[in-house]
């Protein structure tokens, strides 16, 4: 009979000790089968407050995304990011959404929050309205004038919002009218930045604006010349495509890089011209430059310095 037990008892050895362990596991299972399940907690939904902050965070959102610069959502890298972008973080947000919705409705009941979304957007609506005065110089009085692509008026004032814009400058009808051949001039687009318009809004900086048109320079091929505008400023897109160097708002410098006439498409309007030494310094009196509408002006006995 002892000897039956012992055979039926397990042994202490590492078979036996497995034998407990695995028993002990299969218990565990059948006990934690046998209770009920346990039921997940109710998802928090927003009160009608927090919905309101979401709301008002959300047109934050959109203001401000919607006064970057349109460049900045174009291009090969963004196209690759939004192709990227939902593949790689798509996942990953669905995972963390519940996070995400806590930690969101939590902080839409800070009172700080409130009040830094409430400034956020006084401040936003502010900027979104055209309170800002201009009353540009259009060259010729016949040009079309588009401001983010909507035609103004000419000879009032334009009501303008802070921040960047478009402006587009419009051949006049007539030339539109004509062979492309015959056209004297084409449309010129140019951004009209948000401190250009605070500086002509305050008076510092008279707007002024004038279609292209061809100027030659006549100097010596190792002058260097120094172009300065006398009523408005330079905007980028006169250095596009050039080997123009812009040297501050209302001056522009060109090498003559071995030639003696440089061919040079400036805005519409008055300058001064003059050879600059190495040093920087003009070495001859400026000359009076006078752009003028359709036709090429030519600007000699520039000279150079020696």
């Amino acid at each position: 009979m002892a000897a039956d037990r012992a055979q039926k008892a397990p042994s202490d050895g590492p078979a036996g000790q497995s034998e407990r362990l695995a028993e002990a596991v299969r218990a565990l299972i059948r006990e934690e089968l046998g209770r009920p399940a346990v039921p997940p907690p109710p998802a928090e939904q927003p009160s009608w407050r927090e919905a309101f902050w979401l709301l008002v965070f959300c047109g934050n959102v959109i203001l401000i995304l919607s006064r970057l610069p349109r460049g900045l959502f174009s291009g090969p890298a963004v196209e690759l990011a939004e192709k990227l972008l939902p593949a790689l973080l798509g996942s990953l947000f669905v995972i963390y959404l519940a996070w995400f919705r806590e930690r969101l409705l939590l902080v839409s009941r800070l009172k700080r929050f409130h009040g830094l979304q409430l400034g956020l957007l006084a401040v936003l609506i502010f900027l979104n309205l055209p309170v800002f005065p201009l009353r540009p110089v259009i060259r010729p009085d016949s040009v079309g004038v588009m401001i983010d692509g909507k035609p103004q008026r000419k000879g009032v004032r334009i009501w303008v919002a802070c921040g960047g814009h478009d402006i587009t400058l419009l051949p006049p009808f007539s030339e539109e009218l004509a062979p492309p051949e015959e056209r004297r001039t084409k449309e010129r687009k140019f951004r009209f930045g948000p401190w250009q318009v605070l500086r002509a809004a305050s008076g510092k900086a008279h707007p002024d604006w004038g279609l292209l048109t061809a100027v030659r320079f006549l100097a010596e091929p190792d002058a260097t010349l120094r172009i300065r505008k006398l009523s408005g400023e330079f905007y980028d897109d006169v250095l596009e495509r050039t080997d123009l160097v812009k040297a501050d708002r209302t001056t522009v410098e060109i090498a003559m890089n071995g030639l003696d006439s440089r061919l040079v498409m400036l805005p519409i309007g008055h300058y001064e011209a003059a050879p600059v030494a190495a040093s920087g310094k003009e070495c001859k009196a400026p000359r009076r430059v006078d752009a003028v509408y359709g036709e090429t002006t030519r600007v000699e006995g520039l000279g150079g310095c020696q």
